[in-house]
């Protein structure tokens, strides 16, 4: 079930406050989230693919930095 998964909505919200502002019944993304969670997505895939083709190991993990 989703709620064991993943946790309760309001949960996760109050625990991303950089992320999301509650306003009454509604939820917004604040300014600059969406760019924040691809950049995110985007350091984790590559992480993903340098691990999947490095010759050392899955252990062993370049540097990466946000900009």
């Amino acid at each position: 079930d989703y709620k064991k998964q993943y946790g309760r909505l309001d949960e996760f919200v109050n625990s991303h406050s950089e992320l999301f502002v509650i306003d009454g019944d509604f939820i917004h993304l604040r300014e600059g989230a969406h760019a924040l969670v691809s950049a995110s997505t985007a350091v984790a895939k590559a992480a993903a693919a340098v691990a999947a083709v490095s010759p050392i190991g899955s252990n062993w993990l370049p540097a990466i930095a946000l900009t």
